[in-house]
């Protein structure tokens, strides 16, 4: 079994990176943090997928899921992510719209690590309340 516990001083040398108390955002888990940027809620976590290799994952709640306009809304988010790179929004439980980077966590570095949050982050800043106006969804 593929051992977390050597990839969390390249997430946290990556956090504080940004200038980011990494105290702050240890959660109970180990292999799970929060942070705040801009309005983008971000957790980051380490876990093992189902082919027992350790994933890198980043994942930013924007959402909930809308009763109306979903079709639509669904459009959008797939036009939205045509133009992203590394990240892609997704629908978690017919219920949450999520913005997520994921990779696996071989050779993962604080760089890469710091890249991914800055992409990511930025994103789902920037089109958390633009779609949350558009289409009346509730944050997530």
């Amino acid at each position: 079994m593929t051992n977390l516990q050597s990839f969390i001083p390249v997430v946290e040398q990556a956090i504080a990176s940004f200038g980011i108390d990494v105290a702050t955002c240890r959660t109970e888990t180990p292999t799970v943090w929060n942070l705040q940027r801009g309005s983008a809620n971000v957790t980051m976590l380490l876990n093992i997928n189902q082919e027992n290799k350790a994933i890198f994952v980043v994942i930013s709640g924007i959402m909930q899921v809308p009763a109306n306009n979903r079709e639509q809304l669904f459009l959008e988010l797939l036009s939205i992510n045509h133009s992203l790179v590394g990240t892609y929004f997704t629908v978690y439980n017919n219920e949450l719209i999520c913005l997520v980077s994921s990779r696996y966590a071989d050779g993962l570095e604080a760089k890469e690590v710091a890249e991914m949050l800055d992409a990511q982050s930025y994103a789902a800043d920037a089109v958390d309340d633009m779609l949350i106006e558009k289409y009346g969804g509730k944050r997530a």
